[in-house]
């Protein structure tokens, strides 16, 4: 059995309900299994696209649905991974694979025989008998390709796949900011008073936090566990304001160096490109007031939020908006 084969991650997963087997996987692994699976899924691709059949529900939608299932699974364990328990090797890893599954998204919505297979379908939706969930994923599937440059002119879409690349590589680059400076972070308090109001697991957790890094009484981070219940419950109205600023300070920070000058040019005004798909803190606590404090106050500036999509590659699907500006 060559390396290929034996990588768990492509095999089936025969667990309870199809769980993924952490315990095989080791973060090697992850890179040639994407590749892998990205080769197959792109032969399922072409076979949908060189259908010469007349395109319809099964062979065009449906088809797409299921194509890439196995690259979905395995890309779906390893940014979750990369999100809950990362590393720098694994975040590497996240790095060297972003740019490929932006290349095959690409490959996907670009695919101009495909696409009209998929835009004659959507035309002809009305009387073929669709029901209420197949029209959804018709008009979904439609709107990705759309989203995802199929619609622009040849030069533009070569445009489209520099910027969705960049964005892949720069949309991982800010999680591992945000992550770096969510881990720093840190509020510090000696005075019992400042605790009023927490429950007593909160205040254990805090204490035990603070021993943790060979410290005198209680330390509340930014990480979940310690900022909601800190957020709700504290009686020290300075404290919270102090713990959500430091919150959307890290968002914006996580910024640099990553997403503000990918579409310049493209507009004729600044964008900043601000990824929705981070972790839990920056994305809930930070992203929705920094996009509401830019738009509100910032003038003649455009402000866009990415979403992850499939793999990296919807990230690009600013470039709708970039088209009608």
């Amino acid at each position: 059995m060559d390396k290929i084969s034996a990588n768990p991650l492509l095999m089936e997963w025969n667990t309870p309900f199809g769980t993924p087997p952490f315990n095989r996987f080791t973060i090697p692994l992850f890179k040639p299994a994407i590749e892998e699976a990205i080769r197959i899924a792109s032969a399922e691709i072409d076979s949908i696209a060189d259908n010469p059949e007349e395109p319809g529900f099964e062979n065009v939608i449906a088809a797409l649905d299921h194509a890439g299932d196995k690259l979905g699974d395995i890309a779906s364990v390893l940014f979750n991974l990369n999100s809950a328990e990362t590393s720098r090797e694994m975040q590497a890893v996240a790095q060297d694979v972003s740019p490929l599954l932006a290349r095959f998204s690409n490959d996907i919505t670009l695919n101009n025989k495909l696409f009209l297979k998929v835009k004659s379908v959507y035309e002809s939706r009305e009387g073929i008998g669709l029901n209420s969930e197949q029209m959804m994923l018709l008009e979904k599937n439609y709107r990705n390709f759309i989203l995802g440059g199929a619609d622009l002119n040849e030069e533009k879409k070569s445009r489209f796949r520099e910027i969705s690349e960049d964005l892949s590589h720069m949309q991982i680059k800010f999680e591992e900011n945000v992550l770096e400076d969510t881990n720093d972070f840190e509020l510090h308090i000696t005075d019992r008073n400042d605790i009023s109001g927490l429950p007593d697991g909160i205040v254990e957790m805090a204490e035990l936090e603070a021993k943790n890094r060979n410290k005198e009484g209680w330390v509340i981070t930014l990480h979940a566990p310690s900022y909601i219940p800190f957020m709700k419950y504290s009686a020290n109205r300075s404290l919270r304001e102090k713990l959500f600023k430091a919150s959307v300070i890290i968002v914006v920070a996580g910024m640099e160096g990553a997403l503000p000058s990918v579409v310049g040019g493209l507009v004729d005004k600044p964008v900043i490109a601000v990824p929705t798909s981070v972790g839990y803190g920056a994305s809930f606590q930070g992203i929705a007031a920094l996009l509401g404090m830019l738009n509100s106050c910032a003038s003649g500036v455009t402000v866009v939020n990415i979403d992850n999509g499939f793999g990296a590659g919807y990230a690009a699907s600013l470039m709708n908006r970039i088209k009608e500006a």
